[in-house]
């Protein structure tokens, strides 16, 4: 029988062998120093070896038991290889016939009876609403009680997430919500300036009304939001293409626009998320500097513009991130508009 101090001290050598443990189980040592654990079993028979995994991945205990578990199936005339491959084609089967696979295919032939601008509001809806929650789940896995629930979760959110116009122009609103940038800055934003894996986004000095970089610490809230924006524009240079001219930025007036359709009109601009931002953070205790910074509205001059866009760094990432879990407080409890309080924050 194999042992662990046995295994871990096995080198290489110039021809595969095979360290032999008991009841068909052996590891391979290959000459790259890869080990591989294999059963060798007989069947109808012949002769056949099924891989269970790499070593240390699967232990020596791990190793067993799989062997263990596959002698079974051998026992009850099941071949444990043969499993495997109809195993990993029905998870193929169910991947062809995942929802979004099935509900791509429906689109296709139900577009067509349809105005371009209303089946793109369909499909761009599925693409930010369904697909990042069921998409890649088989078809014949879903219960209608699962729909009803996304659905009824759907309609319970508040204005931005009920807004009723192009999935890429309510998750703008939602990041203008959640890092209270300027209009400007968010609107011709382009991919390559977030680092989502760093949790931040980058925005360079000729955008910026003090020509600086300007840093701006990514919530998770505002992390998922861009990947599921990536799924919809990310073939674009641009974070948010125009809905005609994908080559120029979304339109400063789109915001605007889907803010007075929500019933926000004379009442809230995009620049309005920045006023009630700071006017919470403030009422909430964080620190004057921390919100000027974010804000980015502290002076800068030659000398210190390199290390400004960086102060506070750690404190405004926790601070951006309160604030997005503060407003998902409020949405989980639809108890938080804006009403009442925009028209002295703009």
């Amino acid at each position: 029988m194999l042992t662990d101090t046995r295994i871990k001290t096995a080198k290489p050598q110039p021809k595969l062998y095979k360290l032999t443990d008991e009841r068909g189980l052996h590891l391979s040592v290959y000459p790259n120093g890869s080990k591989l654990w294999q059963l060798r079993y007989r069947i109808e028979s012949k002769e056949r070896t099924a891989s269970l995994g790499r070593y240390p991945e699967v232990s020596l205990a791990e190793a067993r038991e799989k062997r263990d578990q596959l002698r079974k199936l051998v026992a009850n005339g099941i071949d444990p290889v043969q499993s495997q491959k109809v195993a990993k084609e029905a998870k193929k089967l169910a991947q062809a016939h995942s929802f979004e696979a099935v509900a791509r295919t429906w689109f296709e032939g139900w577009k067509s009876a349809r105005s371009l601008r209303h089946a793109d509001y369909v499909i761009r809806r599925l693409e930010a609403d369904v697909f990042p929650l069921i998409g890649s789940r088989p078809v014949s896995e879903i219960q209608a009680p699962e729909l009803v629930k996304m659905m009824k979760a759907i309609q319970r959110r508040g204005a931005i997430e009920a807004y009723q116009g192009t999935p890429v122009t309510r998750l703008a609103i939602k990041l203008m919500a959640l890092t209270f940038v300027r209009t400007g800055e968010l609107i011709a934003a382009r991919w390559d300036e977030f680092d989502l894996q760093a949790g931040q986004w980058r925005i360079p000095a000729e955008r910026m009304k003090m020509r600086t970089e300007h840093i701006v610490p990514l919530s998770s809230q505002s992390i998922q939001i861009l990947q599921i924006l990536h799924g919809i524009t990310g073939h674009s240079e641009l974070l948010l293409p125009g809905e005609r001219n994908h080559s120029k930025p979304m339109s400063n007036n789109t915001i605007l626009k889907a803010l007075e359709r929500m019933g926000y009109k004379g009442r809230m601009t995009g620049h309005g998320f920045r006023g009630l931002a700071s006017t919470i953070l403030h009422e909430q205790g964080f620190d004057h500097a921390h919100i000027e910074l974010q804000l980015a509205h502290q002076e800068r001059n030659a000398v210190s513009a390199a290390y400004n866009h960086a102060t506070y760094l750690k404190q405004r990432a926790k601070m951006m991130q309160s604030w997005a879990s503060f407003l998902d407080q409020q949405l989980r409890g639809n108890v938080y508009t804006l009403q009442g309080r925009v028209k002295n924050d703009r």
